[in-house]
């Protein structure tokens, strides 16, 4: 019996597990024309870090910009997974910051289509 199998007659098996872990097909067909970011706040291994979570919906990857306490947007990174953590220390004199995050979609290593709604996380003492 094959792992896909074993998985899907446990007890515990739902559609909800078998669509997280890629074994049935999402029925959703919207054409997502934006990442849809969720930006969380938590513990990392060297203090405060900024989660961004999202779903890539086919597409490869996001291209993520960032900015800090309002100045200008700058390249963060692409990701290809379904989160990016934001580890950067914060600036100098350890204080209070706002971040704000957008994304847009990275295929074939080119970024394309429109910025998602600006998030922002509010890190720091």
């Amino acid at each position: 019996m094959s792992q896909i199998n074993r998985i899907k007659v446990s007890l515990k098996y739902t559609d909800a597990i078998g669509h997280d872990l890629g074994i049935i097909s999402s029925t959703n067909t919207t054409e997502h024309l934006v990442p849809i970011p969720n930006v969380l706040v938590e513990l990392g291994s060297s203090g405060q870090r900024v989660t961004i979570n999202f779903n890539k919906y086919g597409h490869d990857g996001v291209w993520i910009e960032s900015r800090t306490n309002g100045g200008d947007w700058v390249f963060l990174a692409v990701d290809t997974l379904t989160h990016y953590y934001d580890e950067r220390p914060l600036a100098a004199g350890n204080i209070q910051e706002t971040r704000e995050y957008r994304l847009r979609w990275w295929d074939k290593s080119v970024a394309h289509g429109e910025w998602s709604n600006v998030q922002t996380a509010l890190i720091g003492s």
